[in-house]
């Protein structure tokens, strides 16, 4: 019975080494391959939780290219104007204006046009370009823009509506007035010099009978203040 015992401890010492020895190895080659796989992994699996932060800081960098605006006119008698740009192609579009904006996308060559409304007075107009994580270019250059639609100011001195005019020595009419300075003054349609006070003067021939007498004064954003006059001459 002793016998029987001793070879039965025998046989389980036997099956524990081999047991320890086969969790042995593989508790080896689980950390070899642990060392070797898990690493790399390890790092994926970092890098997705930091790939955001790096997209984040690629987005803080980046530069856009400011707008370019056409070059508007300095003064207009419109309450609208068309404002048209060049800039990134595809690109969302800002344009200031007063105290207002608007948003226009520009098309695949970068080409983009707004109608904005003005108010009376200067108009500063720029334009910054906006991507769609929120960053902005510099600033385009900025143009100001006049609106008025004022009717200028005009006032014919010489000669009154209707009046006569006898013999050679009053056949030389000399036209005098006044208007806005830095207008622009046409009788019958030429152009006359205005000096910086706004007086004008200008000499015509009268034709025999009846002349007619068209005085236009036009600012420079176009309105325009019109005097029809006639006047008689006798020789």
């Amino acid at each position: 019975m002793r016998q029987y015992r001793s070879r039965l401890s025998e046989v389980e010492e036997q099956k524990s080494i081999k047991s320890a020895l086969i969790f042995g190895g593989l508790t080896i080659l689980i950390i070899i391959l642990s060392l070797i796989f898990g690493i790399p992994l390890f790092s994926k699996f970092i890098n997705l939780f930091n790939k955001p932060s790096t997209q984040n800081q690629v987005n803080q960098t980046v530069t856009l290219l400011a707008p370019t605006l056409s070059t508007p006119p300095k003064y207009t008698k419109e309450q609208s104007i068309i404002i048209k740009g060049i800039s990134t192609p595809n690109s969302l579009i800002k344009i200031f204006f007063g105290n207002s904006t608007d948003e226009v996308t520009s098309d695949g060559d970068g080409n983009f046009t707004a109608n904005i409304g003005l108010v009376k007075g200067n108009n500063v107009i720029y334009a910054v370009t906006l991507d769609k994580n929120g960053n902005t270019s510099a600033n385009s250059t900025s143009y100001t823009i006049n609106y008025t639609n004022q009717t200028p100011n005009l006032t014919v001195n010489t000669p009154q509506n209707n009046q006569n005019f006898y013999g050679s020595s009053q056949q030389n009419l000399n036209i005098q007035g006044s208007t806005d300075a830095n207008n622009n003054i046409a009788i019958n349609d030429h152009t006359v010099v205005v000096d910086p006070t706004g007086k004008f003067s200008y000499s015509i021939n009268l034709q025999n009978g009846d002349n007619n007498l068209k005085i236009v004064s036009t600012d420079l954003a176009g309105n325009k203040k019109e005097i029809d006059l006639k006047v008689t001459f006798n020789p």
